[in-house]
């Protein structure tokens, strides 16, 4: 709702911010059956952070959505699949973590 106000401006006069969210939304909006999101939560304030994470958990539904993310927090909140790139020697190893990050605390298993 507070973006249809954005709706008259260029989108260079948003904040980076604000473009940062049209480009997410253009994307999740889109026609692609799937996704690619690097990073979207960063530069966005938590009440944007919350909108967001609801917006993907309704669009996943209907496409196909990954998350690359430094910050783990929310996007294990949202994600079915939770991995970890870990390095092992000169390669990485893809694991997937969302059990032990559940044995530790960092998260409750659904």
């Amino acid at each position: 709702p507070e973006m249809k106000k954005w709706l008259p401006e260029k989108s260079r006069d948003l904040s980076g911010g604000q473009q940062r969210l049209v480009e997410i939304l253009m994307l999740l909006l889109g026609p692609s059956a799937f996704v690619l999101l690097d990073e979207p939560f960063s530069q966005l304030a938590p009440v944007v952070v919350e909108r967001l994470k609801a917006l993907i958990v309704a669009c996943k539904e209907n496409k196909g959505i990954l998350l690359s993310d430094h910050q783990y927090e929310p996007v294990i909140e949202i994600s079915d699949h939770t991995y970890l790139l870990v390095p092992v020697g000169r390669s990485m190893l893809l694991k997937e973590v969302r059990k032990e990050l559940a044995i530790y605390g960092y998260i409750r298993e659904t």
